[in-house]
């Protein structure tokens, strides 16, 4: 039987879930029309980034409930736990978690959710291929004990799997929008990754893949979260994410080569819309080696035969563009000692000038 020919609240439903491949969704339909199917007084989308919420469409939630969640009561949630494990597809209900007396103690329920006359949530957790995980959540002001036998049958069944379908059919578009577009690149020996507001890889094309897996810059992966071993360097990133995200960019950010890793420029820019989902904005991150890798100690000592470790400390310093003054003071060392050592490293390679001493260190690092 056609149920959307005989059910107009579904029907409703069905059409506002084939809005989701516009570029910016009408969410107050599709949350609106979803509410109207699943029941309840309000209704969201959650978009999870590991340990933070980087995006939420709502749809008739109270702004107090949302700020004290957010700011609050995320990492005390209940059912968070369950839900970011669950497989894509299963409906998650508090009235499970709060069998455990643990959770039925819990400030979230005794206080959050009583408070804010939300008595039951129930959540959908999605699937939209790689990224973010995410859930369609419904909040009640009472229970309903008969909730879990609507939530699977045929109706619910039929309006969840297009709601899937159609955040599949997005990621899908946006996995080739960047696939497509990093091909140019590469040409150039480029790359580029998407990245949510947390600095996790939403999506990164094969080259980026690659230099982010080995190590080709000093820039890696933690997780999917991306990391610089410079304390200083790692924040600088996370503030140019931040300024894409108010004035949309671009942002430049240099990376210094370090042992093991070539040098490279960072370019930041908000990502086309279409891209993202709910209200979060992701950034377009190219990627661009500068400089070859500057080999580690172990390396040179292995390439110049006779050399002292702390010789090679010296070679390696001057290959990443430090001065002998920077490199003593770094290390703690006179910088006649310093000196001493360059012409040693000089004379040892059969180098006349500096110059030509860094260049033997590159080209063997290339």
């Amino acid at each position: 039987m056609n149920l959307g020919a005989t059910d107009p609240v579904l029907s409703r439903a069905l059409d506002a879930v084939r809005l989701l491949g516009e570029e910016t969704p009408p969410w107050t339909e599709v949350l609106g029309t979803a509410l109207a199917l699943i029941g309840g007084e309000s209704a969201s989308l959650m978009v999870f980034s590991d340990d933070e919420v980087v995006g939420m469409e709502k749809f008739q939630i109270d702004p107090a409930a949302e700020r004290d969640y957010l700011e609050h009561y995320y990492a005390m949630d209940i059912a968070l736990p369950q839900a970011l494990a669950a497989p894509p597809g299963r409906w998650l209900d508090t009235q499970d978690s709060l069998q455990d007396p643990q959770a039925a103690r819990s400030p979230y329920y005794t206080e959050f959710m009583r408070d804010h006359r939300m008595l039951q949530i129930h959540a959908l957790k999605l699937s939209a291929g790689i990224g973010p995980r995410m859930c369609l959540s419904f909040q009640r002001a009472s229970v309903d004990h008969r909730l879990r036998e609507r939530l699977e049958g045929e109706r619910v069944r039929r309006y969840t799997d297009a709601f899937q379908a159609a955040l599949h059919m997005r990621n899908a578009a946006s996995a080739e929008w960047l696939v497509q577009s990093a091909a140019a690149f590469e040409r150039f020996g480029e790359a580029l990754c998407l990245v949510d507001v947390g600095g996790y890889v939403v999506q990164a094309s094969p080259l980026a893949a690659h230099w982010l897996a080995q190590g080709e810059l000093p820039l890696l992966l933690r997780g999917r979260r991306l990391w610089l071993d410079d304390a200083a360097l790692r924040q600088a990133l996370a503030d140019a994410i931040a300024c894409v995200g108010v004035d949309r960019g671009p942002v430049q950010l240099r990376l210094p080569a370090t042992p093991g890793h070539r040098g490279g420029l960072l370019e930041l820019v908000r990502a086309p819309r279409s891209l993202s989902i709910a209200d979060r904005f992701l950034v377009l991150m190219r990627m661009r080696p500068t400089q070859v890798r500057v080999p580690d100690e172990e390396a040179l000592c292995a390439r110049f035969v006779g050399i002292t470790p702390a010789e090679a400390r010296v070679l390696r310093a001057l290959a990443s563009g430090q001065t002998p003054r920077q490199h003593a003071e770094a290390q703690g060392t006179s910088i006649h000692t310093v000196r001493k050592q360059v012409a040693m490293l000089l004379e040892k390679t059969g180098c006349q000038r500096q110059v030509d001493l860094v260049r033997k260190v590159l080209e063997a690092g290339s």
